[in-house]
């Protein structure tokens, strides 16, 4: 089983696609989307800002790594009340390390693939219980992608979680751990 969050969900997919291609091993039996990646979009605000050449180096380099860090769960999250320190804290840690701006800005430049579209066609042929989870109030991957790939995808199941941004596993972690565990006992592997 394999669970993918926001670009995490969308590699989780490529993977999905590439095992029923027979370009991998089936090893893949169930896949679990968190608010994934899927579709063509527009970027959020807040990364579109950075694929400006000049402004979003300068941006990412001259905010400090908390302030982008709080930013981020801002953000992603429908009730700030709820956003970890910790969480802030360890994101902040690790954008402060060597070349973790540079990779996060080659990221963001190149999160939305060069053949989305022929990807996007594809969906249709992935075959494994799905179980597609996502967050109503999300601003970055609205929950409409969420639907869409619900009906794409053949063997899904979607639950939309009504108050929650684009983390659900931090903003509703029992919420979505229940989901999980009711869908890998009806998905039980053989």
């Amino acid at each position: 089983t394999v669970v993918g969050r926001s670009f995490g969900g969308g590699v989780s997919l490529v993977l999905a696609l590439m095992q029923e291609q027979g370009l991998i091993k089936n090893r893949l039996d169930k896949l679990i989307l968190i608010n994934s990646m899927s579709y063509q979009q527009k970027l959020p605000s807040m990364m579109r800002v950075l694929t400006y050449p000049v402004i979003g180096f300068l941006g990412i380099h001259l905010m400090g790594d908390e302030t982008i860090a709080k930013e981020a769960y801002n953000f992603a999250f429908c009730n700030d009340e709820l956003i970890p320190l910790s969480s802030i804290d360890h994101s902040a840690k690790m954008l402060s390390m060597p070349l973790a701006k540079y990779a996060y800005l080659k990221t963001v430049n190149n999160i939305v693939p060069d053949d989305i579209k022929i990807i996007e066609k594809s969906y249709k042929d992935i075959k494994l219980p799905t179980l597609i989870l996502w967050g109503k109030k999300d601003v970055s991957i609205p929950y409409k992608f969420g639907k869409r790939l619900h009906q794409d995808l053949p063997n899904s199941h979607i639950k939309i979680f009504e108050e929650v941004g684009h983390m659900p596993q931090e903003e509703a972690p029992k919420r979505v751990l229940e989901e999980i565990e009711r869908f890998m006992e009806k998905n039980v592997s053989k």
